[in-house]
């Protein structure tokens, strides 16, 4: 008995929908005041120690001050962000003055958005902690799914039951989907609770399963 693996891409409007929840993610954050951001990062914080314990929320807090100050604040990146937008406060724009308040507005402007940029940075790494803290539960969750997908093929192998090529497709194309979504994930500035994550890898396993389960034969 040969196998045939049939391949299958995700819909266009599943991309379609990934591409604008990622696009407006990141132009909501190019518009969000610091506070908000602060805010977000409040109620998440809330989330995790009610959620999964307060000694859990110092681990991620801790990991994500380390890494956060090394890549950022260590490294002098933020350091050339304050003296850039010191030197352009003291400015002399001269011939130009009579639109200072409007040069100045847009400055202030855009200093808030660097604000923001940089707090949402630490909420991105603070979420990327929060999916390898799930890490162990991701790769049971494959193995299972992959598991339960085997056993369902063998068993419709043996009884020679029908597999839906409509239903491997599907659910190729929503797992696809469902990875994809874990870059929005990390970017969307809203507070989620940290349990979405396992609720995705449940689908991944889910649809793993039923995408080997319904994979294309013949005798």
């Amino acid at each position: 008995m040969v196998d045939i693996i049939q391949t299958s891409k995700p819909k266009s409007g599943a991309l379609l929908w990934f591409w604008c929840l990622l696009i407006f993610a990141l132009v909501a954050l190019c518009f969000v005041s610091p506070d908000y951001i602060i805010t977000v990062l409040a109620k998440e914080a809330l989330q995790i120690s009610g959620t999964m314990g307060q000694s859990c929320l110092n681990k991620i807090d801790s990991q994500t001050s380390s890494l956060y100050n090394a890549l950022f604040v260590n490294s002098g990146i933020f350091e050339h962000i304050g003296n850039f937008y010191s030197l352009s406060d003291k400015t002399d724009t001269g011939a130009l003055t009579k639109f200072q308040e409007i040069i100045d507005a847009l400055s202030q402007w855009s200093k808030g958005r660097a604000v923001s940029l940089m707090i949402a940075l630490y909420l991105m790494i603070e979420r990327l902690f929060i999916i390898l803290l799930w890490g162990p539960f991701l790769i049971l969750a494959v193995a299972q799914g992959v598991f339960t997908g085997v056993m369902r093929r063998k068993i419709k192998q043996a009884s020679f039951s029908f597999s839906s090529p409509t239903l491997n497709r599907s659910a190729v194309g929503t797992m696809v989907t469902a990875f994809l979504m874990l870059p929005t994930f990390m970017v969307l500035p809203i507070p989620l609770n940290p349990y979405v994550v396992p609720v995705v890898f449940i689908l991944i396993s889910f649809m793993i399963a039923t995408a080997i389960g319904n994979l294309a034969k013949r005798l």
